[in-house]
């Protein structure tokens, strides 16, 4: 349908590798990833329960419906973004960049903090690019990206994939990446 990408064959967002093994486990921030995940656990409770099949098959039928309008309504906002880059802390993004035509350039690599050679160059690399906007999660330490925001006059905006509703998270980040790209425009005159 257009809206599902394998994982393993697609291309990734650079800065993305956050986990101990260099593989990006934010799965979640991607609708086109749930949905695979939510056939699998479909499938995998019709296996244990197999009388429980038409519930199982009826709620991810209902489920499967919202993450389509959900990606919908994303690509609607991010289509005329396609290419830009998003400036973040922690490399959370890289499949909804991914999914949506971004690029995520992380501060963070690896779980560890920029060594200072390594910040200095982010921060060379953000004027260059006229970085307005740079997110953080609320639950990382945000000091390095508050050094690269004074250092460029980037404002911090904060949002969290781990919100109780993904729906609304998932609308809020295409909301902010949206108003971000907005904001740079009025201020560059683009």
């Amino acid at each position: 349908d257009g809206d599902d990408h394998d994982a393993a064959s697609h291309a990734h967002s650079p800065g993305c590798e956050c986990g101990i093994d260099g593989v990006d486990p934010h799965v979640w921030v991607s609708p086109a990833l749930v949905k695979s995940q939510a056939e699998t656990i479909r499938d995998t409770l019709i296996a244990i329960d197999p009388d429980g099949r038409p519930e199982y098959e009826a709620n991810y039928g209902r489920f499967i419906d919202e993450l389509t309008e959900l990606q919908r309504n994303i690509r609607e906002k991010l289509t005329p973004l396609q290419g830009r880059t998003i400036y973040v802390y922690h490399p959370t993004y890289g499949y909804f960049c991914d999914e949506f035509g971004l690029v995520q350039k992380a501060i963070e690599v690896e779980g560890k903090p920029p060594t200072p050679k390594t910040l200095a160059d982010w921060i060379r690399n953000a004027r260059q690019d006229e970085v307005r906007v740079i997110f953080v999660q609320p639950e990382f330490n945000r000091s390095a990206a508050e050094k690269v925001a004074e250092s460029t006059g980037a404002k911090l905006v904060a949002h969290s994939t781990l919100d109780r509703d993904y729906f609304q998270s998932m609308r809020n980040l295409a909301a902010l990446i949206a108003e971000a790209y907005a904001a740079s425009a009025d201020t560059t005159g683009q």
